[in-house]
């Protein structure tokens, strides 16, 4: 898969990598940073609005100097991504929405816009799919979207959460395909690989719903669609729409699923399923039921 994104070049820091066409050699340039100028004195903006900083203020402050006095230097981007989401979760109301971190935010986007190992979109994802169609790679487009674990094998809706990953199971069962629990019901570190050769899913749950997420084996990068309503997403975004992962590596997705602070209080870690590659067929009239794979 070509990907625009980065590269590592040592400790001194990355390099960008620029998409190639299906089949091309990926080639790569040295980059500088920032790639976009800040514009303005964050430090003395944000002092007209905060008397008296807290400590978790200034590590907003130090992160951005070091980000912006080092070349090259994406894991600097993400401390500096990672303060801000700190500092956030202990504030509330009208501080997190001062002008001065607002522009920031703006810069930021534009940074990681230009910088971040973006997986590449794929395209004809739309209303017609949910976070479960997309996870299985399922593009069958049927409007109201009625993509569910189990609906596609005759199960009736699931009632409660640990029931939510066999339903994927057994979709995959009823078609002849493979999917495989590789953990449920446990601590989600460390992430696991593949054991059949297939793709990993993560699936998130409450007690009456639930989100999947697919990983890319290709660049280690995670992505989702957050219901029929939204874009394929390769980012994260709290509740309040900041943005907290840019690009959601391993790393990212056990502070997701462990921090209740960037997630619902009430979603938690489900399960780890792998897929067999090129998905199931979730979406649409039920299928005849195939033989199974073998286990």
């Amino acid at each position: 898969m070509a990907i625009d994104g980065i590269a590592p070049a040592g400790l001194g820091g990355y390099k960008r990598i620029l998409a190639q066409p299906p089949g091309g050699a990926l080639r790569s340039e040295p980059s500088t940073m920032p790639i976009h100028p800040l514009g303005f004195d964050f430090e003395t903006a944000s002092a007209k609005a905060f008397h008296g900083k807290s400590a978790g203020f200034r590590a907003i402050e130090t992160a951005l100097q070091h980000y912006l006095g080092q070349p090259a230097a994406w894991v600097n981007l993400k401390a500096l991504q990672r303060a801000i989401a700190e500092w956030r979760a202990t504030k509330a109301g009208a501080s997190i929405r001062d002008p001065a971190l607002a522009r920031l935010d703006v810069w930021l986007q534009q940074e990681v816009a230009a910088l971040a190992p973006w997986p590449a979109p794929e395209p004809g994802w739309d209303a017609r799919h949910n976070c479960y169609a997309y996870a299985m790679h399922c593009k069958v487009g049927v409007d109201g979207n009625n993509a569910r674990p189990g609906r596609l094998a005759g199960r009736p809706r699931a009632t409660k959460e640990s029931d939510f990953a066999q339903g994927v199971i057994d979709d995959a069962r009823h078609q002849g395909r493979g999917a495989w629990i590789l953990r449920q019901a446990a601590p989600p570190a460390p992430v696991p690989q593949p054991l059949h050769g297939g793709y990993l899913v993560a699936m998130t749950s409450m007690p009456h719903g639930y989100h999947f997420l697919r990983r890319d084996e290709a660049t280690g990068l995670w992505t989702h669609k957050n219901g029929s309503i939204r874009p394929v997403e390769t980012s994260w975004r709290d509740p309040d729409d900041h943005l907290l992962e840019d690009a959601i590596d391993d790393a990212a997705l056990l502070r997701l699923v462990t921090d209740s602070r960037l997630m619902d209080s009430l979603w938690h870690f489900d399960a780890y399923i792998e897929v067999q590659n090129g998905g199931l067929t979730v979406s649409g009239a039920p299928l005849p039921k195939k033989p199974a794979i073998p286990e």
